[in-house]
């Protein structure tokens, strides 16, 4: 682990103990949904039940990829599109103006990452996915960014 990595890890250690009152023992929280921004716990949660998500192995770790990016983004994909269709937009030099589809923990069809021994071998598991897919339409009915 880097030096970096780890005083990240004693910080939301320490924010674990001292702002969301849980006990500091270990880096996994003891329950997943005590990992979630509390105003997306519901939501997310009925969201993940109704469309079958996949959760990751260790989502209760206070460092789990897949919920930093629930935190970060469900909120901004179920009540505040337009901030979150503004700053991709500004990142990626294009006007998006609507957002089409939004899918956390995403597997492409296709051979993205170079991950399958071939295109004809798609593996049902041990295959990366994606922690979030989005798909936008920009101002000329463009999609796909």
């Amino acid at each position: 682990m880097t030096d970096f990595q780890d005083s990240m890890e004693k910080h939301l250690i320490k924010f674990k103990s001292d702002v969301q009152y849980l006990p500091p023992a270990s880096k996994l929280y003891h329950d997943m949904s005590d990992n979630l921004f509390p105003p997306i716990k519901h939501g997310f949660l009925q969201y993940a039940y109704n469309s079958g998500m996949p959760l990751h192995n260790y989502v209760n770790h206070v460092r789990s990829s897949q919920i930093f990016c629930v935190n970060l983004f469900f909120h901004l994909i179920q009540y505040e599109k337009c901030v979150l269709l503004s700053v991709l937009s500004k990142q990626i030099g294009v006007a998006l103006v609507e957002l089409m589809h939004f899918k956390f923990e995403f597997s492409a069809d296709k051979n993205v990452l170079g991950e399958w021994k071939s295109n004809d071998n798609c593996p049902e598991e041990y295959v990366t996915a994606t922690d979030l897919y989005i798909k936008a339409k920009d101002n000329q009915n463009k999609y796909g960014y």
